[in-house]
Parts: structure tokens; C-alpha cells; sequence
């Protein structure tokens, strides 16, 4: 029995170490019954893989049989479509590489490492495992930003203020264009001349009644008619005072060319529907230092005024005879009442506003 266990040893160990032949040739030459079983092994060996030789045979062949009878089967049921790729359904599957292999080297140690194997690691790209940093903005930039929301916010508060500024001057308008509507005047009075007119602070002297002054430092008769559009229709006025003409003698206007002129401009008015009323034309201080206009004298100014109110009463228009008021027993203007001569001062636009006063519309 011992000697049968030491067999079996043996014969294990030639099974898990096959190729180990040397072993063989070192066992004791006398001992006829171990070579004799250790040869018996050997032939059952190669019994049992000429018979799993001819079990895969078999098996082989029995799948070549499945295989043409599964490449018949697709012939008969191909279409018209699948038939343009005949030769990819017809490929001849008869071999796999399981079939191709050499069973002669084969062993009876089956490596069964492909099972154990993991799943093959993704390796990501550097470009995607790199996480994106924000980017962060310099501190200039930041001061910049800054400004700029403080600056929207600014415009923003003034586009408010403005939008409200203009709703209150549309609804004025609106009021202003009713009032239009209603009445066929814009204005109820106005001063029209030149700079007498023109240094004249009729909201000072005027408060409590509607009036507007038109004038320009230095025009003459002609002046205003050229330019009677913007000086007068523009305002549409009711009643106009015309004070006109010192200018026209400082030039060598003659004294028909200057009441021609005047005719022109009173014929305007009228076909406005407007009233219109004239004022004589001031004295000046011929004695002033500051005077130095020979060609304009008191003389030529009391001509003019008589012409001019004989003129108003042919044609049925208000004179104002302001000239008598200004002068001094010696006939020129009183020297309380100008600086220079010509211009008159606030003493005698205050008497002058209490001659005007009983004239005004109100």
C-alpha cells in the first residue's frame, strides 16, 4: 500500500509537471512495475486527447453544418437593399480563430487570465481634467466698472428728472394752444423800436400786465421791416407800440423815406387785425460829453415828430407824445434822464411807463 501511495505521488506530480521528463530517467532502472504504470498513464493520456481532439472535430463540424445552413437561410430572405451588400452576408464563417488553433500545443494549464482582467481605464486628456479657472478681472478694470454703473445710474436719474420736466412742459403747451384756440392773440402787448426799446425792463414796470418788447440796438424803419416776421408775427401780438426813427436820422434817412417806411410797417400790422400806436421819437442831450453825433440833433427830431403826428391823424392812429415829457425848459433831454446823451436812464423809464400805461391792453 505504501508503495502504491508513493506511485500516486509520482504520477501527480508528473501530471501537474508534465514537460519535466528528466524525472522519468532518474528513477531507479530495477523497479520495472513503476515504468510500466508511468507508461500506462502516459498512453491513457494521449487517448484522452486524441479524444477531445475528436470531440471538437465534431463539435467543429457540426457548427460548419449551422453556419451554411444560416448563410442559406439569409440568401433566400435577403432584399433588394441587402442584396447590394450580398458579400457582406455572405462571408464564409466556416473558420473562427477559436477553430485556427493548433490543439497540439495544447497544455492542460488553460490560462484564464483574460477573465480576470479589469476593464481597460480611460485615461482622460490633460486639456479635459484641467479645470477651467475663472478669470479673475485686474483691479483697474474693476475701478473702471465701478465708474461706468455709477455713471448709468447718474444718466438714469436725469433721464427721470428730464421726463418729467418735459410732461410739465407738454401739458403747458397744451394749455398754451388751447388758450390759442380761443382767442386769435398770443400776446396783448408789445414795445417795438430799437435799443431805446431794447434797454426798456418792461417786466420791471409792467408786472401786472401782458406785455412783450421786440426790439434790436441800432434799427432803423427799414430794419424792422425787414425783419417783421421774427420780430413781430412770430408773437402774433394784439396791440403793438411803435417808438422808431432816431436811428433813421443818425443814417441820412430823409424824413418821407422814414414815414414811408413806417407806412409799410403799419400796413403789416393791420392785416394782422392788430391795433398800433406810435410814439414820438425821444430827445437827446446834445451838451452830454459822452454825445457825439452830429448829424442827430433835437432839431431834426421835433421835424420828424410833427410829420409823424399829422400822419397818425390821417391815419385815425393813437400818437403818444412822449418827448414833451423828457425835455428841460431849454428843449433838450434832461440830464437826470441819460448818461450818454441818447439812451435814457430809469428815472425816465419810469416816467415813460406811466405815459405807455394808459395805452396798454389789458
Amino acid at each position: 500500500m505504501s508503495s502504491k501511495k508513493q506511485k500516486n505521488k509520482k504520477n501527480s506530480s508528473i501530471q501537474n509537471k508534465p514537460q519535466k521528463t528528466n524525472e522519468i530517467k532518474e528513477t531507479p532502472k530495477n523497479d520495472q512495475e513503476e515504468l510500466e504504470e508511468i507508461e500506462e498513464l502516459i498512453e491513457e493520456r494521449a487517448k484522452k486527447q486524441e479524444l477531445f481532439k475528436e470531440e471538437k472535430k465534431e463539435d467543429f463540424s457540426k457548427t460548419k453544418e449551422k453556419q451554411e445552413d444560416f448563410s442559406k437561410t439569409l440568401k433566400i430572405k435577403t432584399t433588394s437593399r441587402v442584396s447590394k451588400n450580398r458579400d457582406l452576408y455572405l462571408e464564409d464563417f466556416s473558420v473562427t480563430k477559436q477553430q485556427q488553433f493548433d490543439f497540439g500545443d495544447l497544455d492542460n494549464t488553460l490560462d484564464m487570465s483574460f477573465v480576470d482582467k479589469k476593464p481597460r481605464k480611460v485615461k482622460k486628456s490633460k486639456v479635459e481634467t484641467k479645470e477651467k479657472k475663472p478669470i479673475k478681472a485686474p483691479r483697474k478694470y474693476k475701478a473702471f466698472i465701478v465708474i461706468e454703473l455709477i455713471l448709468i445710474l447718474i444718466s438714469g436719474f436725469l433721464n427721470i428728472m428730464l421726463y418729467e420736466e418735459s410732461e410739465k412742459y407738454q401739458v403747458k403747451i397744451k394749455s398754451l394752444q388751447e388758450e390759442k384756440q380761443n382767442s386769435t392773440f398770443e400776446i396783448k402787448n408789445m414795445l417795438l423800436g430799437d435799443s431805446i426799446t431794447f434797454y426798456y425792463n418792461v417786466y420791471k414796470y409792467f408786472k401786472d400786465e401782458s406785455i412783450v418788447k421786440s426790439a434790436v440796438s441800432g434799427y432803423t424803419t427799414k430794419d424792422i421791416i425787414d425783419n417783421y416776421n421774427s420780430l413781430v408775427e412770430s408773437y402774433h401780438p394784439q396791440n403793438i407800440i411803435l417808438l422808431i426813427g432816431t436811428n433813421d436820422i443818425a443814417k441820412g434817412f430823409t424824413e418821407e423815406e422814414t414815414l414811408e417806411n413806417i407806412d409799410t410797417i403799419v400796413k403789416k400790422v393791420k392785416q394782422s387785425k392788430a391795433t398800433i400806436m406810435i410814439q414820438s421819437v425821444y430827445p437827446i442831450d446834445e451838451e452830454n460829453e459822452s454825445y457825439g453825433d452830429e448829424n442827430r440833433t433835437n432839431e431834426k427830431i421835433e421835424s420828424l415828430n410833427k410829420k409823424l403826428k399829422e400822419y397818425c391823424e390821417d391815419e385815425e392812429i393813437t400818437y403818444i407824445d412822449v418827448y414833451s415829457h423828457l425835455i428841460n425848459d431849454e428843449g433838450v433831454l434832461k440830464s437826470e434822464y441819460t448818461s450818454d446823451g441818447l439812451h435814457v436812464s430809469d428815472k425816465a423809464y419810469e416816467v415813460i411807463t406811466a405815459i405807455l400805461k394808459k395805452y396798454i391792453v389789458k
